[in-house]
């Protein structure tokens, strides 16, 4: 840590200080979700790059499949949007899902083909997933989340991280959303 750092810490008190400097000297997750918004003849019409929090269950998930081996009963994630508010304590139930024809939560397999990159970066480990692509083929309610959570629909799984999305996403017939998702462990 550097002696600036030390005196704005000092200064203006941990939770004053942005998100990104407080979470590099305190924290030991970073995620980030980028993603493209392509309109129905492909050209990319919105990019967005927000990082992504871990909630409460994903933080006791991660503890007790790796330090105790309880739980990790699962061949796979799945990633979702969502037009409600998302916070670190949120359950599954209480997300208000994106609607509309075509929507259904994005697969990831745990496996090298939907995690290609791994390994690390810097001196973190970082895993990131493949280019995946949410499809219209309707007009959808507008995302303003990203979510990372046990089940492929319903709310009976384990919501493990969200994102709040820098610009909403709003996809009409024939448009598409392609992200990859990327976790950093420092």
């Amino acid at each position: 840590m550097t002696d600036y750092t030390r005196a704005m810490i000092k200064k203006f008190g941990i939770e004053r200080l942005p998100r990104f400097i407080s979470k590099g000297i305190y924290g030991s997750y970073v995620g980030c979700l980028e993603g493209y918004k392509r309109d129905s003849q492909g050209k990319i019409v919105q990019h967005i790059r927000d990082y992504n929090l871990i909630t409460d269950h994903g933080k006791q998930d991660i503890l007790e499949l790796f330090y105790a081996g309880i739980g990790g009963n699962f061949d796979h994630l799945y990633l979702g949007l969502a037009n409600s508010s998302i916070v670190a304590s949120s359950l599954l139930g209480n997300i208000i899902e994106v609607a509309g024809q075509g929507y259904s939560r994005s697969t990831l397999s745990r496996d090298t083909l939907s995690w290609p990159s791994r390994g690390i970066v810097g001196s973190d480990w970082v895993i990131q997933s493949s280019s995946m692509t949410f499809q219209a083929t309707g007009t959808w309610t507008t995302a303003n989340y990203a979510f990372l959570c046990s089940v492929s629909q319903g709310v009976s799984g384990r919501l493990w991280n969200f994102v709040a999305l820098s610009a909403p996403v709003s996809l009409m017939a024939g448009e598409q959303f392609t992200y990859s998702y990327k976790i950093t462990l420092r």
